[in-house]
Order: structure tokens, then C-alpha cells, then sequence
């Protein structure tokens, strides 16, 4: 029997193996060696190497694939506005490289351009993601924050009263510090406190510093807290001496605040009847007619502060003496009327008078005007009565007389000459106690009266 092996090379070579198997065994070409009497025979092993089908041609290459890819730097630090690039190569490295992508996963912090160039914007950390691909990688990016070299407060002392308040601003440099939020520390909270805001609150008398610090710098505030305000408790009007005021007078009143050590305000005067008596913004009060008037002062700043008040009386003082003046005799005449007056002393006294006669029946008179009407003959008695003080009067006794018709007597010459000037006299008889006589001609042609007496 025959056996055929056959095997290929790499250049596509077919070699035959012949086997032949004798009587006592199949024997290897190549291992086939004499076994003395167990075999009668042996046959050699003839090999024939056939050339089946050689087509010795170079192998081809095999085309190469992308494993992965690298990124360089890791990881980047950077400040704001710094820019960087990232260096992308393939795996292997004598692979083509693919189009590239990059992502960045906040680009508050940091952003990246389509050439791998990364800028750093703010504080933070950011990743910025290579594509290629299948295959991705991330580089880590840490910004710095921009500190500040510069911080101004807008006082650098202060001084407040007890329960006082005054709020501390500050300015950083540059604008762009990434932490502008100052943090604010008092040395003593006892004295003063600071709030995170920055506003300092006076708490009792005393000295203190309140720190400020932003990124490293530190500034201070000096302050002074002084005992608080004493608030005013109530006003009062100095007491006076004498609350009566003369028509015509004025009167300085004076306010005070209690306590005394308690804040000063503008004081505000009023009069509830300033017919009777005005007051000034000074407290200067006026009296202006008889009666009572009341004046209150109150404070501008203050109008929980209860007023004060005063009750000034405003008088018009009692003469001493009165007297009764007009004619001594009067006439019973229709529709006259005799007016008498009354004077007193002393000057600026009170004048209001009630006028009265003690018998009507010859005379009435208006009571408060004075003014006589005659009615018949006989003696009267005209009486005036001060109306502040009945006990105060003056009287004047007159004569009513009855009507007599006036008669008129004129002397003087007859006859005058041309160019002459001559006085005439006049006589009226009777009780007519009218106005003067009155001159007149018959002719002006021939005479001027120039005077009442002369021609």
C-alpha cells in the first residue's frame, strides 16, 4: 500500500511522500533501517519530490490598524488667559492619525480649540476629552485663581454712638480676582460686631478694630464707640413770674429740655387764639386784645415728646381817673345829635365805657356810643361806667334848653365906595347851636366877600 503526505511551504511548494509497505511492515523512508531476519526483504523508500504547483511570488504586507492613541500633557495647569496645546499622537505610531475631537466639560474654566489649544478662563477644574475614533482620553485642567494684590476699604475709622450702625465697602484689584468676598473679624465683640456683609454695630463704649482679609491681605478699621444718645423725655416752659400781659406788651417765654443731658431740638411755639395773643418762633409772646390765650411748645424732631403749655391773660389796665367831655347844654332839636367822649388817665388804659343819662325823659343817649338826643328842657345828667370795674365812672351834669329860632343881626356900613373895604358882624340870637354863619351877596358884580368879614 501506498501512503501520500503532503505538506505546503510559504512559497506554496507541494512536496509527495512515498511510502510502501513491505510484508512485515510499513517502514519510514528516512528512518528505514535493516531489522535483520524479521524482514525477507526490504524495499528502499524512493522519494519523489513533485513540484505540484510552485508559484513562488513575494508575500504581501499586512495593512496596519490604529490600537489607541496618546495625549500630552495628562494633565495642565494653567492661569487665566494662559493657553496651551495638547499633542495627540496614534498607537502605533506609524499609523495614520484619524481626525481628532476635542470636547471640554466646562467651558467656564477652560476651553479648547479644534487645534487642541486649551485656555484657561476661571478658577476650577475642567476636563477637556480627546476623541479619536473609538479610542478617548481626558486630560485633567486646573486653573489658579487670579489673587488679589490690593484691597482699599472706604473708612479706615469710624466712630459711632451706642446702637449705632455703619456698614464697611471695599475694593479688590485687579477686577478679575477670582475671590472678591472679604472676610470681616472684630477684636472685640464686647465693644463692636461686623456682620459677614460688613456692617458694624456699636455695641458698648469703647475702643476696637475690625479686620478685613481677602486672599492673603489684611486691612484694618479702627473703632471708637461713644455712650449713646439720651433721647429728650420731655419740654418744658420756665415758670413765669407773672401770667398776665398787657394789650400792646410782649412777653419772652423760655423752654428746657429734660433731662438736661438729653439731645437739644428746635423748639416749635404756637398760640390757640392768636386774636388775642401771638407768638414768635422764639417764644416772643404779643398781646393783642383782652382774654385768655394759651401757648404751647412742642419739639420739631420729636412729636412723642408731649408739649408743654402756658396760660398767658391778656388785660388791658383799669384807668385811674375818667372824664366826661362834650357841650354844656344842649337843644331839643329834631334829629340832633350831641356826641360826648370820655378821657382816661392814664394814657393806654382801658377805654370800653357804658354811656347812661339820669333822666330819659329829657334826654337818651346810646350807650355805646355816647351820642345825646334831646327831648326836653331841663338840667342832665350824662354819666359814663367803665366796663372792666363798675366802681370806675365819671358823670357831667348839662342843661336841655328848648328850640329858640336864631335871629340874625348884621352891622356894619350901609353904603361903601368903590375900590373901600368895610367888616360886617354878625349876631345870631336864640339857642341855635348850629354851624357859623354863612356869608353871601346878592350881587358878586358889585362886591367880593374875600373873608367872612371883610368887603
Amino acid at each position: 500500500m501506498v501512503y501520500v503526505s503532503v505538506s505546503y511551504s510559504s512559497c506554496d511548494y507541494a512536496f509527495v511522500l512515498l511510502f510502501f509497505q513491505a510484508e512485515d511492515g510499513i517502514r519510514y523512508l528516512v528512518r528505514s533501517r535493516g531489522l535483520g531476519d524479521v524482514y525477507k526483504r526490504q524495499v528502499l523508500m524512493l522519494g519523489l519530490g513533485l513540484l505540484v504547483g510552485c508559484s513562488c511570488e513575494p508575500e504581501k504586507e499586512q495593512e496596519k490598524v490604529l490600537e489607541g492613541i496618546t495625549v500630552t500633557p495628562a494633565s495642565l495647569t494653567l492661569d487665566s488667559s494662559d493657553i496651551q496645546g495638547l499633542e495627540v499622537k496614534p498607537v502605533p505610531a506609524d499609523v495614520e492619525l484619524p481626525s481628532v475631537e476635542f470636547t471640554s466639560s466646562d467651558s467656564r474654566i477652560a476651553s479648547v480649540g479644534k487645534d487642541g489649544k486649551v485656555m484657561g478662563l476661571r478658577a476650577g477644574t475642567a476636563e477637556i476629552t480627546v476623541k479619536v475614533g473609538e479610542f478617548t482620553k481626558k486630560v485633567t485642567v486646573t486653573v489658579n485663581p487670579v489673587m488679589p494684590t490690593a484691597l482699599t476699604l472706604s473708612k479706615t475709622e469710624v466712630t459711632l454712638k451706642v446702637g449705632e450702625k455703619v456698614a464697611i465697602t471695599y475694593k479688590v484689584e485687579p477686577q478679575d480676582t477670582t475671590d472678591q468676598v472679604a472676610a470681616f473679624a472684630s477684636d472685640n465683640e464686647a465693644i463692636a460686631t461686623v456682620s459677614a456683609e460688613g456692617e458694624i454695630t456699636a455695641v458698648a463704649e469703647g475702643e476696637t478694630v475690625v479686620t478685613v482679609s481677602l486672599g492673603g491681605l489684611e486691612e484694618e478699621v479702627a473703632v471708637t464707640v461713644n455712650p449713646a444718645d439720651v433721647l429728650p423725655a420731655s419740654v418744658r416752659i420756665k415758670p413765669l413770674e407773672s401770667n398776665d400781659l398787657v394789650v400792646g406788651e410782649t412777653l419772652q417765654l423760655e423752654g428746657f429740655i429734660l433731662p438736661p443731658e438729653a439731645l437739644q431740638d428746635t423748639f416749635v411755639w404756637a398760640s390757640n387764639n392768636e386774636a388775642v395773643a401771638t407768638v414768635s418762633a422764639e417764644g416772643l409772646v404779643t398781646a393783642l386784645a383782652a382774654g385768655e390765650v394759651e401757648i404751647s411748645l412742642s419739639l420739631k424732631n420729636y412729636p412723642n415728646v408731649p408739649a408743654a403749655k402756658v396760660t398767658i391773660n391778656c388785660y388791658v389796665p383799669l384807668p385811674e381817673r375818667l372824664k366826661v367831655n362834650g357841650p354844656d347844654k344842649i337843644v331839643v332839636i329834631e334829629g340832633e345829635l350831641y356826641e360826648f367822649t370820655v378821657s382816661f388817665e392814664p394814657d393806654g388804659t382801658y377805654t370800653d365805657v357804658t354811656w347812661s343819662v339820669d333822666d330819659e325823659t329829657k334826654a337818651t343817649i346810646d350807650p355805646e356810643t355816647g351820642k345825646v338826643t334831646a327831648l326836653a328842657p331841663g338840667p342832665l345828667t350824662i354819666t359814663a361806667t367803665s366796663t372792666a370795674l363798675a366802681a370806675l365812672k365819671a358823670s357831667k351834669m348839662i342843661i336841655v334848653e328848648a328850640y329858640v329860632a336864631p335871629e340874625v343881626i348884621v352891622e356894619g356900613k350901609v353904603s361903601l365906595g368903590i375900590g373901600l373895604v368895610s367888616n360886617y358882624k354878625a349876631t345870631v340870637k336864640g339857642n341855635y347851636l348850629g354851624p357859623n354863619v354863612t356869608w353871601s351877596a346878592v350881587s358878586y358884580t358889585h362886591l367880593t366877600l374875600p373873608t367872612i368879614y371883610s368887603v
